[in-house]
């Protein structure tokens, strides 16, 4: 692949309301020497290099309300955010030379200030007093106080990629043409601003995984 230089407004990520995203990857890689071969060609006949575990991962930010819609702000009048966390395991599985990303559970979901329209929390278990309060900025600067809710589960019906994490299936996307698994998503909105939200994936890179050579 060759390198491209477009401008951010031209790139086409095939999704409405995007506003960053970024890909990047990471890959094992372990060099081997045999210890016992003490001949003058060790580097040439023992050394093996072995590729690894490699995974991608993928952040998404966006704008979280259709295009055309009055309440930009989602039902929120102040600073409002909400949020879930899906862990995953990866283990390589060796005769087909790639990684699993394993879904191990769902993580704590939470919601702060305002509900938002289109998202629900479940199974709340606990709630407590927030609040934000820093005069770096000056002493007009407004302080938040709240209250956080706790639950196990988050509903969101909202773009770009609405998802029920009491449904596995809803949790994976075709994103660039990339298999990717969603593990954590997060929205926020503070006026005068309007609501947005934050996605983080991973996905296998099979181009990256194989024998030793």
């Amino acid at each position: 692949m060759v390198c491209e230089c477009i401008l951010a407004g031209l790139f086409e990520v095939g999704f409405d309301g995007i506003i960053s995203v970024s890909l990047t990857g990471s890959s094992e890689f372990l060099d081997i020497v045999s210890q016992c071969d003490t001949g003058p060609n060790v580097f040439e006949d023992v050394r093996k290099r072995l590729k690894g575990p490699s995974v991608g991962s993928m952040s998404l930010s966006a704008y979280a309300f259709e295009q055309g819609t009055v309440d930009k702000r989602l039902g929120t009048s102040c600073p409002s955010q909400a949020g879930v966390d899906l862990p995953v395991q990866q283990r390589f599985d060796c005769e087909n030379n790639i990684t699993r990303i394993i879904r191990t559970k769902t993580g704590q979901a939470f919601r702060e200030g305002d509900p938002f329209d289109g998202l629900t929390l479940i199974g709340e278990f606990c709630s407590f007093r927030t609040i934000n309060a820093s005069a770096s900025s000056g002493p007009a600067t407004q302080v938040t106080d709240t209250e956080r809710f706790l639950g196990s589960d988050l509903i969101w019906t909202g773009p770009p990629f609405s998802f029920d994490t009491t449904d596995p299936d809803s949790l994976d996307f075709t994103i660039l043409g990339l298999p990717v698994k969603l593990t954590s998503f997060s929205i926020s909105a503070t006026a005068p601003g309007v609501a947005t939200n934050s996605y983080q994936f991973q996905y296998s890179i099979p181009s990256c995984e194989g024998d030793l050579i």
